[in-house]
Protein backbone atom coordinates (compact mmCIF):
# COMPACT_ATOMS: atom_id res chain seq x y z
CA UNK A 1 0.00 0.00 0.00
CA UNK A 2 2.98 2.33 0.38
CA UNK A 3 3.40 2.62 -3.39
CA UNK A 4 0.25 4.66 -3.96
CA UNK A 5 0.76 7.25 -1.19
CA UNK A 6 3.40 9.43 -2.84
CA UNK A 7 6.04 8.50 -0.29
CA UNK A 8 9.55 9.38 -1.41
CA UNK A 9 11.48 7.31 1.12
CA UNK A 10 10.71 4.39 3.39
CA UNK A 11 13.31 3.33 5.91
CA UNK A 12 12.46 0.15 7.79
CA UNK A 13 14.41 0.00 11.03
CA UNK A 14 14.84 -2.28 13.97
CA UNK A 15 13.39 -1.48 17.38
CA UNK A 16 13.53 -3.11 20.80
CA UNK A 17 10.05 -4.60 20.36
CA UNK A 18 10.62 -5.83 16.79
CA UNK A 19 10.23 -9.57 16.42
CA UNK A 20 13.63 -11.24 16.13
CA UNK A 21 12.83 -12.87 12.77
CA UNK A 22 11.04 -9.84 11.26
CA UNK A 23 13.65 -8.98 8.65
CA UNK A 24 14.05 -12.61 7.59
CA UNK A 25 10.37 -13.29 7.04
CA UNK A 26 9.09 -10.17 5.26
CA UNK A 27 9.15 -9.18 1.58
CA UNK A 28 11.17 -6.10 2.57
CA UNK A 29 14.21 -8.36 2.74
CA UNK A 30 13.60 -9.56 -0.83
CA UNK A 31 14.18 -6.56 -3.15
CA UNK A 32 12.49 -8.05 -6.24
CA UNK A 33 9.34 -8.90 -4.29
CA UNK A 34 9.34 -5.48 -2.63
CA UNK A 35 9.68 -3.74 -6.00
CA UNK A 36 6.77 -5.75 -7.42
CA UNK A 37 4.55 -4.79 -4.46
CA UNK A 38 5.51 -1.12 -4.86
CA UNK A 39 4.74 -1.26 -8.59
CA UNK A 40 1.32 -2.73 -7.84
CA UNK A 41 0.66 0.17 -5.46
CA UNK A 42 1.83 2.70 -8.04
CA UNK A 43 -0.56 1.22 -10.62
CA UNK A 44 -3.47 1.60 -8.20
CA UNK A 45 -2.77 5.24 -7.48
CA UNK A 46 -3.04 7.37 -10.59
CA UNK A 47 -1.90 10.53 -8.77
CA UNK A 48 1.55 9.75 -7.35
CA UNK A 49 3.72 7.68 -9.63
CA UNK A 50 7.07 8.09 -7.88
CA UNK A 51 8.83 4.86 -6.93
CA UNK A 52 9.85 5.24 -3.28
CA UNK A 53 13.34 4.41 -2.13
CA UNK A 54 13.21 1.56 0.40
CA UNK A 55 16.07 0.75 2.74
CA UNK A 56 16.56 -1.49 5.74
CA UNK A 57 18.25 0.14 8.73
CA UNK A 58 18.91 -2.52 11.34
CA UNK A 59 20.38 -0.07 13.85
CA UNK A 60 17.92 2.63 14.88
CA UNK A 61 20.13 5.01 16.85
CA UNK A 62 22.95 5.43 14.27
CA UNK A 63 20.36 5.85 11.53
CA UNK A 64 18.45 8.63 13.33
CA UNK A 65 21.50 10.37 14.79
CA UNK A 66 24.00 10.04 11.94
CA UNK A 67 22.13 9.50 8.67
CA UNK A 68 18.65 11.04 8.84
CA UNK A 69 19.79 14.67 8.51
CA UNK A 70 21.82 13.87 5.40
CA UNK A 71 19.00 12.20 3.47
CA UNK A 72 17.38 14.17 0.68
CA UNK A 73 14.01 15.44 1.89
CA UNK A 74 14.87 14.99 5.58
CA UNK A 75 16.62 18.25 6.43
CA UNK A 76 17.24 19.60 9.88
CA UNK A 77 14.12 21.56 10.75
CA UNK A 78 11.75 19.14 8.99
CA UNK A 79 8.59 18.21 10.85
CA UNK A 80 9.49 15.04 12.75
CA UNK A 81 6.79 13.04 14.46
CA UNK A 82 7.25 9.75 16.29
CA UNK A 83 4.01 7.82 16.76
CA UNK A 84 3.71 6.24 20.17
CA UNK A 85 0.76 5.51 22.50
CA UNK A 86 1.94 7.91 25.21
CA UNK A 87 -0.70 9.08 27.71
CA UNK A 88 -1.26 12.81 27.37
CA UNK A 89 0.47 13.11 24.01
CA UNK A 90 -1.47 14.92 21.28
CA UNK A 91 -2.85 12.85 18.45
CA UNK A 92 -1.32 13.10 15.00
CA UNK A 93 -4.49 14.83 13.79
CA UNK A 94 -4.17 17.47 16.53
CA UNK A 95 -0.55 18.16 15.62
CA UNK A 96 -1.40 18.55 11.96
CA UNK A 97 -4.43 20.84 12.33
CA UNK A 98 -3.80 23.02 15.37
CA UNK A 99 -2.12 26.28 14.37
CA UNK A 100 1.47 26.65 15.52
CA UNK A 101 1.99 23.01 16.50
CA UNK A 102 4.16 22.15 13.48
CA UNK A 103 5.66 24.04 10.55
CA UNK A 104 3.52 23.08 7.58
CA UNK A 105 6.05 24.48 5.11
CA UNK A 106 8.56 21.74 6.01
CA UNK A 107 8.67 18.12 4.87
CA UNK A 108 7.17 15.62 7.28
CA UNK A 109 8.95 12.58 8.68
CA UNK A 110 6.83 9.98 10.46
CA UNK A 111 8.42 7.32 12.66
CA UNK A 112 6.03 4.43 13.23
CA UNK A 113 7.13 1.78 15.69
CA UNK A 114 6.28 -1.82 16.39
CA UNK A 115 3.02 -2.89 18.01
CA UNK A 116 2.94 -1.48 21.53
CA UNK A 117 5.14 1.47 20.63
CA UNK A 118 8.75 2.33 21.24
CA UNK A 119 10.62 1.68 24.50
CA UNK A 120 11.58 4.65 26.70
CA UNK A 121 15.21 4.52 25.57
CA UNK A 122 14.21 4.88 21.92
CA UNK A 123 11.96 7.84 22.70
CA UNK A 124 14.16 9.65 25.25
CA UNK A 125 17.63 8.99 23.84
CA UNK A 126 17.05 8.59 20.10
CA UNK A 127 13.93 10.42 18.89
CA UNK A 128 13.32 13.37 21.21
CA UNK A 129 16.92 14.68 21.08
CA UNK A 130 16.70 14.48 17.26
CA UNK A 131 13.71 16.82 17.19
CA UNK A 132 10.85 14.33 17.05
CA UNK A 133 7.50 15.23 18.63
CA UNK A 134 5.55 12.36 20.22
CA UNK A 135 2.01 11.89 18.92
CA UNK A 136 -0.56 9.15 19.22
CA UNK A 137 -3.15 7.66 16.92
CA UNK A 138 -5.98 7.59 19.42
CA UNK A 139 -6.92 5.35 22.35
CA UNK A 140 -6.29 1.99 20.66
CA UNK A 141 -3.01 0.19 20.03
CA UNK A 142 -2.76 -0.38 16.28
CA UNK A 143 -0.85 -2.95 14.31
CA UNK A 144 2.15 -1.36 12.62
CA UNK A 145 0.74 -1.77 9.10
CA UNK A 146 -2.57 -0.24 10.19
CA UNK A 147 -0.79 2.65 11.94
CA UNK A 148 1.29 3.39 8.84
CA UNK A 149 -1.70 3.50 6.50
CA UNK A 150 -3.77 5.52 9.00
CA UNK A 151 -0.95 8.02 9.62
CA UNK A 152 -0.33 8.45 5.90
CA UNK A 153 -4.03 8.99 5.25
CA UNK A 154 -4.16 11.67 7.96
CA UNK A 155 -0.98 13.35 6.83
CA UNK A 156 -1.99 13.39 3.16
CA UNK A 157 -5.46 14.75 3.90
CA UNK A 158 -4.43 17.37 6.51
CA UNK A 159 -0.92 18.39 5.46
Amino acid sequence: QIGNWGIHQLHVTNAAKTEKAYFDTRPINRPNETRELLLQGLMQGAVDTHMPTVTIQKNLRPFVEDQLDTLVGCPIGSTRIVLHPEPGAPTLAQLLVEPGRVDRSKPIILAVGPEGGWVDYELDVVFKPSGFIVAGMGPHILRTDTAVVSALALARSLW
